[in-house]
């Protein structure tokens, strides 16, 4: 058996959607602004991007791999 952990870093989602609009005032305005901070200089993923490489390592998983974290 394989297993292999993938943090994705930030991906453009619903949530990271939901946190710019309903964030502010609510979240520490630092954490705040790197949320916005991203999205505005594009430092966001789109979601197939890891998407594409999670399915990858299902379809053909590499032992090497397995019980690392991968960011």
């Amino acid at each position: 058996m394989t297993s292999i952990a993938v943090a994705p870093g930030r991906v453009n989602t619903e949530m990271q959607a939901s946190l710019r609009a309903d964030g502010n005032g609510v979240m520490d305005d630092a954490v705040y602004k790197t949320f916005t901070d991203a999205f505005e200089q594009g430092q966001l993923l789109k979601p197939e991007q890891p998407g594409n490489v999670i399915a990858d390592f299902v379809a053909k998983p590499s032992k090497e791999l397995s019980g690392k974290v991968l960011r």
